[in-house]
């Protein structure tokens, strides 16, 4: 049917927007300011495109005559902005406990958390920003993990061939795991890719860092790690 045509395509957005960056002839010095934009913006559409497909999908079977129709398009906005309202009450800001894991379901084994600080980063497979951060969180792992740190890295992909080819290819030993049903991920209200949360060991919100932008990021990682550990 067109409208599956048509979804299909909305679908394939994000990775289409990151391969046109990586494509184009802008400047190195500026591309990853704007790749972690593009990456946001990206990460937009796929998150509240894919975890709205079965709402799509429903109200298109119900109205597959009518698809061409205003109606139709109305009605879906109307349905992913109650959605997206319902999503934002639910986000975890500085402060908030973070959200107990164990809750959750993934493929993959979440680590155990309790008493140490943490570095939750929500990332996925089509984000280049995410595959930037990457050896800049291994780094940080392997220097801090025996002083009681530790870092979970969720998965928001779809696919699991795609989490999985990303997580063997990084070469992180760090916990990665992906969030199946992307209930943490609607929680948390994820809107930018990469987005990371810095709990200290009670297990409360310290830093919230939405996008990777190199060296900043690392020394800000660095710097909240260290007095975190430090703390009593």
């Amino acid at each position: 049917m067109e409208y599956i045509i048509i979804w299909s395509r909305i679908k394939s957005l994000p990775a289409c927007l990151t391969n046109l960056l990586l494509r184009s002839r802008i400047p190195a010095l500026v591309r990853p300011s704007l790749d972690s934009r593009l990456c946001r913006v990206s990460t937009r559409l796929h998150l509240r495109i894919c975890s709205k497909t079965a709402l799509a999908l429903g109200l298109c079977s119900l109205a597959t005559n009518f698809v061409r129709h205003a109606g139709l398009v109305l009605t879906l906005l109307v349905g992913f902005s109650a959605i997206g309202q319902h999503e934002a009450r639910a986000k975890v800001v500085l402060g908030d406990t973070f959200p107990d894991l164990s809750n959750f379901e993934f493929e993959g084994e979440a680590p155990e958390i309790e008493g140490k600080v943490v570095l939750v980063d929500f990332w996925a497979s089509w984000c280049a920003p995410c595959k930037a951060s990457f050896p800049a969180m291994e780094r940080l792992y392997q220097e801090f993990k025996d002083r009681g740190f530790e870092i979970v890295a969720v998965s928001v992909d779809d696919s699991a061939s795609a989490y999985s080819r990303f997580a063997k290819r990084s070469g992180a030993t760090f916990p990665i795991v992906r969030d199946l049903g992307k209930k943490l991920v609607a929680t948390c209200a994820i809107e930018a890719m990469p987005t990371s949360f810095m709990l200290d060991k009670s297990g409360r919100v310290r830093a919230v860092h939405q996008g990777y932008s190199g060296k900043k990021t690392d020394e800000q990682y660095r710097k909240e790690i260290l007095a975190l550990l430090a703390e009593d």
